[in-house]
């Protein structure tokens, strides 16, 4: 199956997001980009093209009884971990071009060891946790690259409510995306 771990995130804040682009969105034509629907935003920290479903389950459910024990590390430290949005763009290239357009994250300590139990479980890989925006369908033209280069949002913070395995199936409506397991954080 076509698989991902990600934070979900809170209506309010995919709302948020939504707002912040509607400026920038106008500066593209329909078949420039693909932006990411409303309901599917969400902060993805692993991705697996290809993951036997039973498998996923089972170093999921292993990931799970870990979470407690990090989640008290930090408890009585400080607040409940939050995550910032970065207010720019980053950008995966392929080819030199411009292909998929993102937010990145700046995580508390909390979110880091995540990413490292996921490693453990998962197995390492040079994925970089981040917040799919939109994905590149044609070339863009050199002032389009610099209307993205130089937009800015506003820094969204808040605090993850939980983590879970997606599964991901691609139609040509688009991607739907279900939730298999999840762990509140």
């Amino acid at each position: 199956m076509r698989a991902f771990i990600a934070l979900d995130l809170p209506y309010q804040i995919k709302n948020f997001i939504t707002v912040q682009l509607f400026n920038l969105k106008t500066h593209f034509k329909y078949e420039d980009i693909k932006w990411v629907e409303t309901q599917n935003y969400h902060i993805t920290f692993k991705f697996f093209q290809d993951i036997d479903e039973k498998e996923a389950i089972e170093k999921f459910e292993k990931f799970k009884s870990k979470i407690g024990e990090k989640k008290e590390k930090f408890i009585g430290q400080e607040s409940l971990p939050k995550l910032l949005l970065s207010k720019e763009f980053g950008f995966f290239y392929n080819s030199g071009k411009i292909r998929v357009i993102y937010l990145d994250i700046k995580p508390h300590e909390f979110f880091i060891e995540i990413h490292k139990l996921l490693e453990e479980f998962f197995g390492p890989s040079n994925f970089i946790p981040h917040l799919t925006i939109g994905r590149v369908k044609k070339k863009l033209s050199i002032k389009q690259e610099e209307i993205l280069k130089n937009y800015r949002i506003e820094e969204i913070i808040f605090i993850p409510e939980e983590i879970a395995l997606f599964k991901s199936t691609l139609t040509n409506y688009g991607p739907i995306y279900n939730k298999i397991s999840i762990v509140r954080l």
